[in-house]
């Protein structure tokens, strides 16, 4: 009797663990990511220097940042951000940890308009996608001046 409930218990447990070990790898998060992406200030005007800050994070000692741009699409002229990740995994083994990058693009003061600013990393990798990419939508509005307004003027208001 005994042996049968040993035999019985390692049946139990052994779909558990598979299924564990099946949801931790399920939940590993990916090798690369862009974790903020954000315009300054987050309303320009015309008269307003604006700024995109970009910072991303690899989850092993691989990786590596050694190029990023803040100019111009290929082709058009439309503003791009694109980074560039080399993975040096089949050469070596590598350890988990994180290693953080980030940078700050400044484009001075744009032209009232409407932008969409493809952010790219470019991975040069056998284990993961090639890239990943967020966009950033904004309108530079234009400038509004403050009206003068003296105290005689605001008294007439409320009379």
């Amino acid at each position: 009797m005994r042996k049968l409930l040993l035999k019985h218990r390692r049946l139990c447990t052994s779909p558990v663990i598979v299924g564990l070990a099946i949801c931790i790898c399920a939940a590993a998060p990916a090798a690369a990511d862009l974790t903020l992406v954000r315009l300054m200030p987050a309303e320009p005007t015309e008269d307003d220097t604006v700024r995109i800050l970009v910072h991303g994070l690899f989850l092993d000692d691989c990786w590596s940042v050694d190029v990023w741009s803040c100019g111009t699409a290929p082709g058009d002229d439309s503003l791009a951000i694109d980074i560039y990740a080399v993975d040096s995994w089949p050469q070596g083994s590598c350890q988990q940890a994180f290693v953080p990058y980030g940078f700050v693009c400044d484009y001075g003061q744009l032209p009232v308009g409407h932008y969409l600013i493809p952010v790219t990393e470019h991975r040069d990798s056998f284990r993961y996608p090639p890239f990943e990419w967020v966009d950033v939508e904004f309108d530079v509005e234009p400038n509004t001046p403050l009206e003068s307004m003296t105290w005689g003027r605001i008294r007439a208001l409320y009379r």
